[in-house]
């Protein structure tokens, strides 16, 4: 199957936020499945802290290292929690 992200680019893997669902292309070998999987968690953990395509101007993101560094942290505990097994296949 052919994901479309919204600019129309092909794409692995889609997020669909308002269906809380990832959509992964089946046929990737298993380590870009693995990235895949990670880059569509990291749109979830940025749009966890509002930092989401609606509020910056796709260019520039106004934060600082620390405050990243600390909401990335928090949302990514919460990933763990929230599939322990599909954390440890991803990160070991």
């Amino acid at each position: 199957m052919l994901f479309r992200s919204h600019e129309g680019n092909a794409v692995d893997g889609l997020t669909q936020f308002d269906k809380r669902t990832i959509l992964l292309e089946m046929s990737l070998e298993h380590d870009i499945a693995k990235e895949t999987i990670i880059h569509e968690m990291m749109h979830c953990l940025l749009e966890g802290v509002g930092l989401d395509e609606r509020h910056f101007d796709q260019v520039h993101v106004s934060t600082t290292n620390e405050q990243l560094a600390t909401v990335i942290s928090v949302q990514l505990m919460s990933l763990q929690h929230l599939n322990q097994k599909l954390f440890k296949v991803l990160f070991g």
